[in-house]
């Protein structure tokens, strides 16, 4: 009597333990793959931002680059007008 107690009781904590491992083995799957899919997507962000700093990145250097020549341009103009104005003074 005592044995078959002990073995139906051993039989119902393996099942038991058996069947409680699977759901938290279960629920553990579950919360990886939503863990997976989130870095999936923040992955997908981080290069889409990525890009994005990429051209930012362009545009700046492009923007310098024609504010440099419009400095030239405007510096080029300041000494032609100097010069001509020079000219219509020492003519006077």
């Amino acid at each position: 009597m005592s044995l078959l107690f002990v073995s139906l009781t051993l039989l119902f904590l393996l099942l038991y333990f058996n069947y409680h491992l699977k759901k938290i083995k279960r629920s553990n799957q579950e919360k990886l793959k939503i863990l997976y899919n989130q870095i999936a997507k923040e992955q997908i962000i981080n290069e889409h931002y990525k890009k994005e700093l990429a051209k930012v990145y362009l545009q700046e250097k492009n923007i310098n680059q024609k504010l440099v020549t419009l400095r030239t341009d405007i510096l080029a103009v300041n000494f032609t007008l100097n010069e001509i104005f020079k000219y219509l003074l020492a003519n006077k």
